[in-house]
């Protein structure tokens, strides 16, 4: 399955990641994918896989805190 690679922030102490961007499309490089560029056009399989994979995530910033969701919520202070 092709994967988005994306660019964002973490948030160390609960380990959540927020995303700012997606910077690339990792190919798989399968036939039967078809988000692959090896994907034939003129396919007519109906058992290819059409969604992605799990997203590649790239900290660009990393934070020694939480999250602000998390800090919202109060999870935080119960931590």
């Amino acid at each position: 399955m092709c994967s988005y690679i994306a660019e964002g922030r973490l948030f160390k102490k609960c380990r959540h990641f927020v995303r700012l961007q997606v910077v690339a499309m990792l190919d798989c490089g399968s036939r039967l994918c078809e988000l692959s560029i090896q994907h034939p056009k003129s396919c007519k399989n109906r058992s290819c896989t059409n969604y992605l994979g799990k997203e590649i995530q790239k900290p660009i910033v990393t934070y020694d805190e939480f999250c602000w969701a998390c800090q919202s919520t109060g999870h935080a202070v119960a931590a």
